[in-house]
């Protein structure tokens, strides 16, 4: 087949799929601030998607999400 810029659908896919699951892991620190009802998890969002791809701020955010209080209801 004559696919346009020879880039079969496929690896279109494959590239997509790896491109969620990576940001699905890089946001592993957001997940845990939410699910733990942290009281900066706007700012732990901000900071983990803006600097997580950094192995260094990646590490800040997820001690951060695990160590921040909760929000008192």
């Amino acid at each position: 087949m004559n696919y346009e810029n020879n880039i079969e659908p496929s690896l279109i896919v494959a590239y997509t799929l790896i491109f969620l699951i990576i940001l699905l892991l890089v946001l592993i620190p957001t997940w845990i601030a939410i699910y733990r009802r942290s009281k900066n998890r706007t700012w732990i969002f901000l900071f983990n998607f803006l600097l997580g791809g950094l192995v260094v701020t990646w590490i800040a955010a997820f001690i951060w999400s695990l160590c921040d209080k909760k929000e008192v209801r």
